[in-house]
């Protein structure tokens, strides 16, 4: 539990597309020209039952922030039934928190998802963003 692990790139996805070695802390920062929201999508892979950390740790444009924290599924279906056999009740509602750009997100220890989208909102959605993230997790590994 004391050994530092980087996630790599492929477990962050950024939309707009972009390269997720950015949006690290030692990125050059997640430059965005679009109106549309921004999204970082981190896939842990294993339950964050340890708890952690998120906080913008540069930014520039950014009002604020939300988190879900969701499950594999989830991610992938955001809202939609997983089959038309599964009724839409029978899908989690996501966590979701939201804090000042300035402000860190704690992740509660026992939180079971897997997968984190952080959401960012602009101040002023005409103009660019530029975002760095650190996400600090304790995590259990889950067997597969």
């Amino acid at each position: 539990m004391d050994d530092d692990i980087v996630l790599p790139d492929s477990a962050i996805t950024l939309e707009p597309s972009g390269n997720p070695g950015d949006i690290r802390p030692s990125g050059t920062g997640w430059l965005t020209y679009t109106q549309q929201d921004r999204v970082v999508t981190i896939t842990v892979g294993d339950s964050m039952t340890g708890g952690g950390v998120i906080q913008l740790i540069d930014t520039d444009n950014v009002q604020k922030y939300l988190v879900e924290f969701l499950t594999t599924t989830q991610k992938v279906t955001t809202g939609v039934p997983l089959a038309e056999t599964t009724p839409a009740r029978l899908i989690p509602t996501p966590t979701k928190v939201t804090a000042n750009y300035n402000k860190p997100v704690n992740i509660p220890a026992g939180t079971d998802e897997t997968v984190l989208r952080i959401t960012i909102i602009p101040r002023n959605p005409q103009f660019p963003v530029v975002v760095k993230t650190s996400v600090k997790l304790c995590i259990k590994e889950t067997s597969e």
